[in-house]
């Protein structure tokens, strides 16, 4: 006997087709991704006059054949993982029956509504209420305004984390100090021990040391010069 596609993932696809089109006929830009940490599409937006703007969000795309209740469960995992996220990310929920399509903002909805803290939950998954959900009637407006401010937002972050004096004094501090100029080990220590508040506001400027001492040589050495000015006798450098 051949094998059987399984249910799940047949109407998986035809949510993530229907999620499509609905994307399509507003003239934005739809990209199935490879599933990965529960991420199956990105959208990008685009203007008023059809123009691409770069503004980008993701979405985790359920089906179901008819309204079966108003939740949607989801591991725990994956919702620290979309909250960790750069870009914002959504849950779908696509009644394929009706072909109606309810969207929920995952950050709002732990943030704001619930006020989850998924530090302490002790469960593997949890229940999303859609009744909380975007309505068709608003989630394309919700969505491009959510996109293209949050766009704002990064690119004024950006530029806040990459040339401002504090920041800079305490990552390379820290890159030194605390992480030996190994700037590899500094990216896993903020990916996995730092509070969310805080990853927010340095991640990016550890980021962009990186990429420079990756791409500039013999700037981590000045890099260095520049930590121990004040104390050189502490220079790893003289140390050797």
């Amino acid at each position: 006997m051949l094998p059987k596609r399984p249910m799940n993932q047949v109407t998986g696809d035809q949510a993530v087709n229907i999620f499509r089109e609905a994307a399509l006929e507003m003239g934005w830009i739809f990209r199935e991704l490879n599933k990965d940490y529960g991420i199956d599409a990105e959208i990008e937006v685009t203007d008023p006059c059809g123009r691409v703007t770069g503004a980008i969000l993701r979405f985790q795309i359920k089906g179901r054949k008819k309204a079966q209740g108003s939740s949607v469960s989801v591991s725990v995992s994956a919702l620290r993982y979309w909250m960790i996220s750069p870009i914002p990310v959504f849950v779908v929920q696509v009644l394929l029956e009706s072909k109606q399509i309810l969207i929920l903002d995952v950050r709002d909805y732990v943030e704001n509504i619930k006020r989850l803290d998924l530090e302490i939950i002790s469960s593997k998954t949890v229940s999303l209420d859609f009744s909380h959900a975007l309505q068709p009637s608003q989630w394309r407006d919700c969505l491009a305004e959510i996109a293209i401010s949050h766009q704002k937002a990064a690119l004024d972050l950006s530029s806040y984390t990459i040339y401002n004096p504090v920041l800079e004094f305490i990552s390379c501090n820290r890159l030194f100090r605390q992480h030996g100029g190994d700037i590899d080990a500094m990216i896993r220590w903020y990916r996995s021990e730092v509070p969310d508040r805080q990853l927010m506001y340095e991640f990016g400027h550890a980021v962009y040391l990186r990429e420079r001492i990756i791409g500039e040589p013999g700037f981590l050495d000045a890099l260095r010069d520049y930590v121990f000015a004040d104390d050189p006798e502490n220079n790893p450098k003289h140390c050797r």
